[in-house]
């Protein structure tokens, strides 16, 4: 029998098919309290908990647990600018070879978007060093891997905007003024039109030298007070316009890492080695060197992730249609069809991809490698009946949430002769039959991960 606990926030309910019924003792101590065993995992051990505390409750039961893992001497702190509150999500992607916190970097999800951590300051891009052979195109195709024209025409764009000092629209405008009050008689004017034409042009191209852009906007807005441009004023506006056209990109070339992704970040986790971002527009893989990026066309069920965790060697991507695994290398599908209803995964967790948790509609559901289902096994105890067992696994304790459960429970496929007495809310439950209970009969809230442990015990946080 599989034994499952759910705990959201601090409302805790321990899923448990068996014990019939319970006793209790009042003690006559004068400070009760002082009987009440530290912390809730010693208790539920029967406070046999000594030769394995390892946790804070340490100090009580075996101070020498204080060393056990993960417990350190030592916290970090890492103050987070303001214009970064509130961080939505963070992972931890190694940098180095050793396992000292050094050795990785923390990356996050910012209101300005995708932010990184060295553990001494915080980035919102790359810096590379160029070769003057360089292009923009060419370090943005190796940097990001990407092959598709319409995808890199994209990135090169938003690559172009955190390296120019002015923007796009400036030098059109700049061009469109020029060109609209030069005398069609000036002796170079052509020379003067392909010089404008040119410098807009090079803007996605980074060969701008804004120094020179701002000498010519100056001869311009001087000769023109007038409302008229001399030979010589054309002349000067001239030469500063062919001197801002640059022939090498910048030696730094500053890569956003917004340049990553399209659409709106959700998500984002990390197995320690390779980082995944979920995205409103796909899934982006980072590993430290190099991009990738996942869309419908790659495997997803949709491109619009939703949320994402790590199961093992794995990570569970959900989205609006369905969830698949990530193993490293590529997407690996899961069959979605055998119980699961369709709409947003709104959280995911589990063990494997044979074993995985999902939160749709506000339903918990469980995947066993096979099918879907909201349901699981439990005995019946004595006095038993569709009304107790709601009182039981009721969350919130309010009258129309064990409603709720009922009726779920009497919808439910039971795998014996007991689910004919299931049609009577009043009619006892025959002691010792299994029979398929719903996990819950609702989540209430924004649901915002699920945490399954290694004994299958369950923790779902929500809002």
């Amino acid at each position: 029998m599989r034994r499952n606990r759910f705990s959201l926030v601090i409302l805790t309910f321990l899923l448990v098919a068996g014990a019939a019924s319970s006793s209790y003792s009042v003690s006559e101590s004068a400070v009760l309290f002082l009987r009440i065993a530290p912390g809730s995992r010693a208790s539920g051990m029967g406070e046999a908990f000594v030769a394995i505390a390892d946790d804070a409750t340490a100090t009580h039961w075996n101070p020498a647990g204080l060393g056990a893992y993960p417990l350190a001497n030592t916290w970090i702190d890492a103050t987070i600018p303001s214009e970064y509150r509130p961080l939505q999500g963070i992972a931890v992607l190694r940098k180095g070879k050793g396992s000292n916190y050094l050795d990785y970097d923390i990356w996050a999800i910012s209101p300005l978007g995708l932010i990184r951590y060295d553990n001494k300051n915080w980035y919102t891009e790359e810096i590379f060093s160029t070769k003057t052979d360089e292009t923009v195109r060419g370090k943005v195709a190796s940097y990001f891997n990407v092959v598709d024209e319409t995808r890199l025409k994209e990135i090169v764009e938003k690559v172009a905007v955190a390296n120019n000092q002015g923007t796009y629209e400036e030098l059109v405008e700049l061009r469109d003024r020029i060109v609209a009050v030069i005398p069609e008689d000036y002796s170079d004017l052509s020379t003067l039109i392909s010089g404008l034409d040119s410098l807009v042009a090079s803007y996605v191209l980074c060969l701008i030298k804004w120094d020179y852009v701002a000498k010519a906007r100056k001869a311009f807005e001087d000769g023109y007070k007038d409302s008229t441009l001399t030979e010589g004023e054309i002349d000067r506006i001239n030469f500063a316009i062919e001197k801002s056209l640059a022939r090498f990109i910048p030696e730094e070339l500053a890569v956003p890492y917004s340049a990553s992704y399209s659409g709106e970040l959700t998500s984002i986790a990390s197995d320690g080695e390779i980082l995944l971002i979920g995205t409103t527009d796909g899934l982006v893989q980072h590993n430290g060197l190099k991009w990738q990026r996942y869309d419908a066309e790659s495997g997803l069920p949709s491109n619009n992730v939703t949320c994402l965790t790590n199961v093992g060697v794995s990570t569970l991507v959900g989205t609006d249609s369905g969830v698949v695994a990530f193993n490293g290398m590529a997407l690996v599908q899961i069959d979605t069809t055998g119980g699961l209803p369709t709409g947003a995964v709104e959280a995911v967790g589990g063990t494997g991809p044979n074993d995985i948790y999902v939160v749709i509609n506000h339903d918990l559901f469980h995947y066993d490698g096979e099918t879907w289902s909201n349901t699981m096994p439990y005995t019946v105890v004595l006095d038993d009946s569709p009304e107790t067992i709601a009182r039981k696994f009721a969350l919130y304790g309010s009258a129309s949430e064990k409603e709720k459960y009922i009726v779920k429970f009497k919808q439910v496929d039971q795998p014996s002769p007991e689910s004919d007495s299931l049609a009577d809310s009043g009619t006892l439950l025959s002691p010792g039959a299994v029979v398929r209970v719903p996990y819950l009969a609702e989540l209430k809230g924004k649901v915002s991960c699920i945490y399954v442990s290694a004994d299958s015990a369950i923790t779902v946080s929500y809002t």
